[in-house]
């Protein structure tokens, strides 16, 4: 049984390396390896292993300190790793759904069933097209879906964080506040120059601080604009509905999965996530516009007639 092997109950920092059918995830003496004959757990000196057939899934929690990973067993859960970092979490329970070959299931709301894995959003539109939802209403739209030849364009109503808009805002009005003892020092005069730089230099350190984070980290993002066709898909969001940010485009190959959850839509390419904030029942609506769009490209290429 589990419980005979001693497993972590603090977070720790796992690391996944990749065998030719099996996953191996270490952390601090642990060792889980998942491969298509099922789930190997050591520690120390006891090793545990599952066969395949008795494991139903895979899943990930954010209950308690850090985030968990369990298998499941005649409907029980039993958590085998707990690691401080959500990605890292979610990258190693993917690993190992996908080398044993059953469901993985995310506290995020996403699902990977058993034949899923591997497979871009356009394979899963052709493999098993009634997994996704389809548009009924062809008048009711949230968005404007354009074409431009084989392109499709559109705008999210993504929104920001609320919290960060009010302390982004606040801050470069306290900046631009800030400013004005250095004009009063070097006087008023509208013809000079410097003037204008002084009363502008703490807001445009403090604006290019931010924007330089909005870059880095994906915070602040509003209003994706996303264009895509059967080859490639682009994201280009702004800072704060109006500035435009450095687009970001990935293959359509890469892209593995379009979820909707109670916080707007996500985005996966790889492992990268790319999350666009709106209302739930917008998101619902929303994505299932996107894949009546994307089924265009799923169909399978016509058979080309020889003379």
């Amino acid at each position: 049984m589990i419980e005979v092997i001693k497993l972590h109950t603090e977070p720790v920092s796992p690391i996944l390396t990749y065998g030719q059918e099996e996953v191996i995830i270490e952390a601090d003496g642990l060792k889980i390896i998942g491969g298509p004959t099922g789930l190997s757990i050591e520690r120390d000196d006891n090793r545990g292993h599952w066969p395949v057939v008795h494991l139903a899934k895979i899943s990930t929690s954010s209950e308690g300190e850090g985030f968990s990973i369990s298998m499941w067993m005649n409907g029980q859960a039993h958590e085998i790793i707990r690691a401080v970092k959500e990605k890292v979490v979610l990258e190693c329970a993917e690993a190992l759904a996908a080398a044993i070959g059953i469901q993985l299931q995310e506290h995020t709301g996403r699902v990977v069933e058993s034949d899923e894995h591997g497979l871009n959003i356009l394979d899963q539109l052709r493999l098993f097209p009634d997994r996704w939802p389809y548009k009924m209403d062809d008048i009711t739209t949230f968005v404007r879906f354009s074409k431009v030849g084989r392109i499709v364009q559109f705008r999210l109503p993504s929104k920001p964080d609320l919290k960060l808009t009010i302390i982004c805002i606040t801050s470069l009005i306290l900046s631009l506040a800030a400013g004005i003892p250095f004009v009063q020092q070097i006087g008023i005069q509208s013809s000079d120059w410097m003037t204008v730089a002084s009363l502008f230099l703490p807001f445009g350190l403090v604006f290019g601080a931010w924007y330089f984070a909005a870059v880095k980290y994906s915070i602040l993002e509003s209003r994706h604009d996303v264009h895509f066709d059967e080859r490639m898909i682009h994201l280009g969001p702004h800072l704060l509905w109006f500035i435009k940010l450095p687009s970001r485009s990935f293959l359509m190959a890469d892209f593995k999965d379009l979820d909707s959850t109670d916080e707007g839509l996500v985005f996966m390419f790889g492992n990268q996530r790319i999350s666009c904030k709106m209302d739930e029942l917008e998101a619902e609506w929303i994505l299932t516009e996107i894949v009546h769009n994307l089924r265009e490209f799923a169909q399978p290429a016509a058979p080309e007639i020889l003379p």
